[in-house]
């Protein structure tokens, strides 16, 4: 099972309380042969994809929905290749492109290689939590 965002958020806030928020972030992978590796960032598809706020979508072109904000807030519609028009609502262009997992939008922590000044090699202890 994948972690969501809460879940993250409340754990590092209570490591953020034990530690300090100026504690570096390190990820760790390949539990037989652990390598440690460098967060460069948190990246997310729906901030990155192209798109513009709108009153309203009429209705998106792949699954029709009627796309509006309950308090008439502008709401978010993505470009969509196939119609060469800002057509398309936030849930169809993350299931479009492959960007959901159980039908939720995933958000992707980018890891940026080894670190320089430290061992590449993990802790065994990681998985053991």
């Amino acid at each position: 099972m994948s972690m969501t965002v809460d879940e993250l958020i409340e754990r590092l806030e209570g490591i953020r309380e034990s530690l300090g928020g100026d504690t570096y972030v390190m990820a760790q992978h390949q539990p037989s042969y652990p390598l440690r590796e460098k967060v460069g960032h948190v990246w997310s598809p729906s901030e990155d994809g192209d798109s513009e706020w709108r009153q309203e979508l009429q209705a998106c072109s792949v699954c029709g929905c009627q796309v509006t904000h309950p308090d008439g807030e502008p709401v978010q519609v993505f470009y969509n290749p196939e119609t060469a028009k800002y057509d398309i609502c936030g849930e169809c262009f993350l299931k479009e492109d492959g960007h959901t997992h159980d039908g939720q939008p995933v958000v992707y922590v980018v890891l940026t290689g080894a670190p320089h000044d430290m061992n590449p090699y993990g802790q065994s202890d990681a998985w053991n939590n």
